[in-house]
């Protein structure tokens, strides 16, 4: 990206777990206004309804 003429030197994180954080910064978005508000549910969790 550096040769392109885009170099990232700081950051910043928008939420404290992952996924929201990578979904404000490639739409632009504030994570509390993105549909996205955690990581993919746990395995374990999917299963406990079954």
């Amino acid at each position: 990206m550096a040769e392109e003429g885009i170099r990232f030197t700081d950051f910043y994180a928008g939420n404290t777990v992952c996924v929201p954080s990578r979904v404000s910064l490639l739409t632009g978005l504030h994570p509390g206004h993105a549909s996205i508000r955690d990581n993919f549910p746990l395995i374990s969790r999917i299963f406990q309804g079954t």
